[in-house]
Order: C-alpha cells, then structure tokens, then sequence
C-alpha cells in the first residue's frame, strides 16, 4: 500500500515538470529572397491582367473633356437662357438690399424679399425640373446651375433674412459664393461658344 502514494506522487511530479517547461522553438526559416526590380514599368495589358489599375492617360483625360465640351455645347442654348435666369433673380434680390441699406425700413424690406421669393418660385422650380433632366455627369455646366438654382431658391433669401433679423455676415458670404459660381459659368459658357 505505501508504494501506491509514492507512484502517485512520482507521476504528479513528472506532470508538474512537462508543464514548467516551455515547448522547443520551432525552427527559424529563412526569409523568402526580393522579387527583382522591374526593368520596365508594367504595361496596360499587365494592369488589365490582375495588376493594379493604371492611372488615367492624357487621352483618356482629353476625351473625357471632349466629352463635356460636345454635351455642354449641344445645350449651349439652354445653358444661356437659365443662367440669364439665375442673374435676374440675383438682380432683384440685390435691389431689395440696395434699397435697405438707403431707407433702413427693415419692414419694407422684409415684404419685398418675400414678395419675391414668392415671383421667383415658380420659375425657378420649373428651371430646377429642366436642368435636373439632363445628365449632371456628362457636363461641367449641370452641376452649377443645380447649386445656383438652390441658391436662388433658398440661400440668397435666406442669407438676406439673416440680415434683417441682425446678422450681417451671411449675405456677403452668399454674395460671393453666387458670383463666384456665375463666373465660372459664364467663362465655361464662353469657351463653349469659340
């Protein structure tokens, strides 16, 4: 019976020791030899192949350009008549301010620039539903004249509102962004008609 414990203990003294020790590093292979540097840079048929994909060509860039220039000149025409449009509105807006700032009657002027958006509405939607039925992707003049419908709409009201009620800085900001959107309309539209 006394050899039974001593066995036991023999055997839970072998465990404690295969679990003290820590496994054998696995051996260290050695590191896979450097592709050798291109001679050549890749060629498109190597791109197309599973390679990354090359960046845009000169002509590629080209025909897109040419692409834009042959959509936008077909709707030249349209083009014109929405940006007479847009400046027309922007005018009257501009004279409700020009007015205000000579006669100071905020009352005045809170009635003219509603009135206003009232008579600009209609057109201008009409103008948006217009525009919005060409193919933005296909010409740098669609995505403008989207942004400046909009802001006819509803920003440049909007920004003079913010005048009347107090804060000033709203409309000159405004201002900018318009006519910094006309003019590169209009020399888009210029380059058009060469």
């Amino acid at each position: 019976m006394r050899a039974l414990p001593l066995v036991l203990l023999a055997l839970v003294a072998s465990c404690r020791d295969r679990a003290a020790a820590p496994p054998a590093p696995a051996p260290v292979a050695a590191p896979p030899p450097a592709p050798a540097p291109p001679s050549s840079p890749p060629a498109a048929s190597d791109a197309d192949a599973g390679g990354a994909a090359a960046a845009p060509s000169t002509a590629d860039e080209r025909r897109y350009q040419q692409g834009l220039l042959d959509y936008d000149r077909g709707h030249l025409a349209f083009f014109t008549e929405a940006l007479g449009e847009i400046k027309k509105a922007v005018a009257r807006y501009d004279a409700i301010v020009a007015q205000l700032d000579k006669d100071r009657n905020v009352g005045k002027a809170r009635e003219a620039v509603e009135a206003a958006a009232r008579s600009v509405a209609a057109p201008m939607k009409a103008l948006a539903k217009r525009v919005d039925a060409l193919d933005g992707a296909r010409s740098n003049a669609v995505p403008e004249l989207q942004l400046l419908v909009y802001e006819v709409e509803t920003g440049y009201p909007n920004a003079i509102r913010d005048r009347l009620n107090g804060r000033e800085w709203p409309l000159p900001q405004k201002r900018a962004v318009v006519a910094g959107r006309v003019g590169e309309l209009e020399t888009w539209l210029a380059g058009l008609r060469r």
